[in-house]
């Protein structure tokens, strides 16, 4: 798995656009509990497992990153904050049973802008299957339309930007796959499926200075990864990375996409 955002300052870059209040509505959407147990696949810096953890009180909460760097900030993030509880597991999820973790064991499982980046989503849903208990429930959250919602864009910039997110499919992102998580979980074997949709980007005019910050950040981050380290023989597009982050930045601009939540529950008899 290619994580195209890969950077030495992701996880403060994680840190700094994550909201705990939208972490911990969507704890409540998902219906956690104090004392169940909660396993986050593709924790990253551990923004979820810490609000998780303080939530559920003496329920087991793990974390499980691919990145033994991002573990290392997650744990020593939770240490600060007095949050001993919280255990780490680093595996590259793929299919059934890749995680290592044993099965039918934890009340939820959770994945939030994971599958975007994953090439085999799919396969990553069902092992997040494998290891809730019946009864349990696997959590899907990702965004339709990631960077690819603009207006008015011209078009000269949308057929570049459309060239580049091609680029980025063949790594496994998806942008729009927010629109695809019911049917993870449905082709899994999932019962009684919800979605609820969010918006989630919306920037009508010029972003404030957090916001404004934080897309900065973002474009620059893809950029330098897409020109030297994904696709160098393409160098030449890092003023497209450019041009698109002044167009965010403009007042006379709109930005925007949507956020797709899905909750399924493993049936008694299931199997991968």
């Amino acid at each position: 798995m290619i994580y195209i955002m890969d950077s030495p300052s992701e996880a403060a870059r994680i840190r700094g656009k994550t909201s705990r209040l939208l972490i911990r509505h969507h704890l409540d959407w998902i219906g956690l509990r104090r004392g169940e147990s909660f396993v986050d696949f593709g924790c990253a810096s551990g923004e979820v497992v810490r609000e998780a953890a303080a939530l559920v009180g003496f329920g087991e909460v793990l974390g499980v990153d691919a990145s033994a760097d991002m573990i290392d900030c997650a744990r020593a993030e939770a240490r600060r904050q007095g949050l001993e509880s919280i255990a780490y597991h680093q595996a590259e999820v793929g299919g059934v049973g890749s995680s290592g973790l044993p099965g039918d064991r934890y009340d939820h499982a959770w994945a939030r802008f994971f599958l975007e980046y994953h090439p085999q989503p799919l396969a990553a849903v069902a092992e997040m299957a494998r290891v809730v208990r019946p009864g349990g429930r696997v959590n899907l959250i990702d965004i339709d339309g990631n960077c690819l919602w603009h207006f008015p864009l011209p078009p000269p910039l949308s057929a570049e930007l459309d060239e580049i997110a091609a680029d980025l499919r063949t790594l496994g992102f998806d942008p729009g796959v927010g629109r695809r998580l019911r049917q993870y979980a449905e082709a899994v074997g999932l019962a009684r499926v919800r979605e609820a949709v969010e918006p989630y980007h919306y920037i009508v005019g010029a972003p404030d200075p957090l916001a404004a910050a934080a897309w900065r950040l973002k474009v620059e981050t893809l950029r330098d990864n897409y020109v030297t380290r994904l696709f160098p023989h393409k160098a030449s597009k890092a003023s497209v990375f450019d041009e698109l982050l002044s167009f965010i930045l403009d007042e006379g601009t709109m930005t925007w996409s949507l956020l797709h939540l899905v909750q399924g529950v493993k049936p008694e008899g299931w199997s991968a």
